[in-house]
């Protein structure tokens, strides 16, 4: 090959080169400027400043995942999903100035001379409560102990978790103080870089106390875990200063008698997040009185569509028997819903109940029921900003559902990137989805902010169904109610329209089917086990008998 040639192949291999590099970066910053920054609240106590960090709700695999380099026989195992709502976490471990500020004379723990931004140590559980107790009155907050499921969801860094060995890096020494590297000896706070949350020191220097009590996982979904009822011993976890780098991993946990104070353990604030209540958002009510009954009806308006009142829960097995003097229903509990019935059946009962009352109830239409199981104007489809309602940007800012082999297909794309030993490592944004939960019975096509169950987009918190009823029906008012108070609009039992359709599912289908806009004919003369009714009242006035 002639000089020539080769100095005009290399020229060219450096454009290539050069190009890439370029377009790298630039999909890198935008990957970047997509990153939101979590929110935090700052308190200010008797002088002393300290930072509480946002965790949003999200679904995660909590326990010895792969990364985490657990053998079979330690304490991290199963691996389990978990499920939290959005809480707050402390930024950094309590340090010895916050202790003495809220403390003041009881400081209990290290001497004198140590630096106050060092995490205080030497405090036993029941320490901490007294802090947290003492920290409420002069805040007007209610701050706690995290669980030990939030405590490792914020190490991974939340949604942000980039599936790391350690709280925001692969390598100990960036994020966290550990025996090689600390002296044998605590150090102040932030010093080390934070995860992708912004917070600090979840690896190493002291271990915090969790509020759970110790037991082994299950293996089973779990919804905002609180540990055990019982037991002696309390979780620690986050590793310390003391502990050599395969002791301080993410998922590992000990467990400490609470009375007692310990050299390298301390402890990190966390707080619900501040929601308004119930009462406040919800429309007006209505009450009905019948033999007992005592029957709370919602009104519901619309754009498009005419008020109505429909009741908090499906007609219960009581009321039925009340009105019919007897019960169809298979599995008999007064406060379960009633089942067993026909549309005819309904249309009896409910003119029997019109009769009694002087009123005039009715099944609701396919299109009231749907409009209520989404939450009305109350949905969070809806945001009020001065009598307007802007529907479309909520809809933006939610985030979008990607089918599991879309999401499947860009994990291919990137771990095939990865592989190539040029500067285009890094090209594809990586699309990171670990509450998969959360989207995955999220319909392809659906161009909509509302919840796929009634109230929620996780059927555990709102529906008895297939998966968790144990095949039978459930109390009503037992799961979460939707943004108008309603309470089993998804699962429980189905429930029967004006149109002859039931809708909403039920404890015998999977929760696929027990989506808001799940809906079925049916003919009005089957009677199931999984199928009953819920009440409608027209907001005219009536006259009682």
């Amino acid at each position: 090959m002639h000089l020539a040639q080769y100095l005009s192949i290399l020229c060219r291999m450096q454009r290539l080169y050069f190009i890439s590099l370029l377009l790298s970066l630039s999909i890198l910053s935008f990957a970047k400027k997509e990153v939101t920054r979590p929110l935090t609240r700052t308190f200010l106590v008797c002088g002393v400043e300290f930072t509480m960090v946002r965790v949003d709700e999200g679904v995660f695999q909590m326990g010895g995942t792969r990364e985490q380099r657990s053998d079979k026989l330690s304490t991290d195992k199963p691996v389990h999903t978990v499920l939290l709502d959005t809480y707050y976490i402390g930024a950094t471990e309590v340090t010895r100035r916050l202790w003495k500020a809220v403390m003041g004379d009881t400081l209990v723990a290290g001497n004198e001379w140590l630096a106050e931004d060092l995490p205080q140590e030497w405090v036993s559980w029941y320490d901490c409560q007294r802090f947290l107790q003492r920290l409420d009155s002069l805040t007007g907050a209610h701050f706690r102990l995290p669980t030990e499921a939030e405590w490792e969801f914020a190490a991974r860094g939340g949604r942000q978790a980039e599936d790391h060995r350690f709280s925001g890096s692969d390598e100990i020494d960036e994020v966290g103080w550990v025996y090689r590297n600390s002296g044998s000896r605590t150090h102040p706070v932030a010093a080390k870089q934070p995860n992708q949350l912004g917070i600090y020191d979840m690896t190493g220097n002291v271990w915090e106390w969790c509020s759970d009590r110790f037991c082994l996982y299950a293996d089973t979904l779990q919804i905002n875990p609180q540990g055990p009822a019982t037991g002696d011993m309390r979780v620690v976890r986050g590793g310390s200063w003391d502990n050599a780098v395969d002791n301080v991993n993410l998922s590992v946990r000990q467990s400490r008698d609470p009375q007692y104070t310990f050299y390298d353990c301390g402890l990190r604030l966390a707080l619900s997040e501040q929601k308004e209540p119930v009462q406040d958002v919800l429309p007006e009510e209505k009450r009905v009185h019948v033999k007992g009954q005592n029957l709370r009806f919602r009104l519901v308006t619309g754009d498009s569509i005419a008020p109505y009142y429909i009741a908090e829960t499906e007609v219960t097995q009581s009321l039925w028997r009340s009105i019919m003097y007897k019960n169809p229903s298979r599995k008999k509990r007064g406060a379960n819903p009633v089942e067993s019935v026909s549309w005819a059946d309904c249309r009896l009962f409910i003119n029997e109940l019109n009769q009694h009352t002087g009123l005039h109830f009715r099944l609701p239409t396919a299109a009231e029921w749907k409009y209520a199981a989404q939450g009305g104007q109350h949905s969070i489809l809806y945001e009020r900003l001065d009598g307007k309602v802007d529907s479309a940007q909520i809809a933006a800012d939610r985030p979008k559902y990607m089918s599991y082999s879309r999401r499947k297909a860009a994990k291919g794309a990137n771990t095939f990137i990865r592989m190539l030993n040029v500067p285009l490592v890094g090209l594809l944004p990586t699309i990171k989805y670990d509450d998969a939960i959360l989207y995955d019975y999220k319909m392809a096509l659906r161009d909509t902010a509302a919840y796929v169950y009634s109230g929620s987009d996780i059927a555990d918190k709102v529906a008895w169904h297939y998966g968790n009823s144990k095949s039978r029906p459930h109390l009503v008012r037992f799961k979460r109610p939707n943004e108008l108070g309603l309470y089993d609009m998804s699962g429980n039992v189905a429930e029967w329209t004006e149109d002859r359709t039931v809708n909403g599912g039920s404890w015998f289908d999977h929760e696929d089917h027990c989506r808001s806009v799940d809906s079925k004919p049916m003919a009005p003369s089957m009677s199931t086990p999984y199928v009953g009714l819920r009440l409608v009242l027209d907001p005219e006035p009536q006259n009682r008998k």
